[in-house]
C-alpha cells in the first residue's frame, strides 16, 4: 500500500537521479595516466604521447557521438565533463 500511494514520488526520485546529460550510448573517454615526475616523463615519453594521441582521437569520436545524439534528441541537455 505504501509503494502504491508514494509511486509518483518514486517515479520522480528514480528519474531524477538518472544522468540526463549523458547520452545514452556515449561514452566520454579516461583521461590517460600522466606520471608526476619529469624524469618519467622523459622515460616514458613515446607511450605517454601514444597514449594521449589515443585519448584525442577518442574524444573526437565521442564528440561525434553527442552530435548525433543531438540530432535523435535536440531537447536534451549534454555537459561535456571530461
Amino acid at each position: 500500500m505504501f509503494i502504491a500511494r508514494n509511486a509518483p514520488l518514486l517515479f520522480a526520485f528514480l528519474l531524477g537521479s538518472m544522468p540526463i546529460a549523458a547520452a545514452a550510448d556515449c561514452v566520454p573517454p579516461e583521461r590517460p595516466f600522466l606520471p608526476q615526475s619529469q624524469e618519467d616523463m622523459r622515460a616514458y615519453a613515446d607511450l605517454i604521447r601514444s597514449d594521449f594521441e589515443t585519448y584525442i582521437d577518442d574524444v573526437q569520436d565521442y564528440f561525434r557521438c553527442l552530435d548525433a545524439e543531438r540530432v535523435v534528441c535536440p531537447h536534451r541537455v549534454v555537459r561535456f565533463d571530461f
